[in-house]
């Protein structure tokens, strides 16, 4: 009988130990793919010489993603040199643990 509670007990907190390991799996991934098009975005605006066009195109890729992506692109028309900023929050989930944080990455666009 004591062998039977030590097994459910077992069996019990190991499904406790996956439920709260695939919690911090998803949520890392989140945020690795949060990450992932933060670089993605700062590079084909880089690559594209700041194209209006791309730009545009970014940030209706990061509202069907989900994120919230914000831009101040400064520079000189004359001289073709521009610069700037990208700022964008994405939903940071824990269920298990009722964790619902918005996490904001920023970089920079040159």
């Amino acid at each position: 009988m004591e062998t039977i509670i030590k097994g459910t007990m077992g069996i019990f907190l190991s499904v406790i130990m996956l439920l709260i390991g695939v919690q911090f799996l998803t949520a890392s991934l989140q945020a690795r793919k949060a990450q992932l098009f933060m670089t993605e975005v700062t590079e084909r605006i880089s690559a594209s010489h700041f194209s209006k066009g791309v730009i545009e195109a970014c940030r209706k890729d990061a509202k069907e993603a989900g994120y919230d992506l914000q831009l101040q692109i400064m520079g000189n028309d004359a001289t073709k040199a521009y610069y700037g900023n990208a700022t964008m929050e994405y939903d940071f989930t824990l269920p298990l643990f009722g964790i619902d944080k918005k996490h904001r990455l920023q970089a920079d666009v040159r």
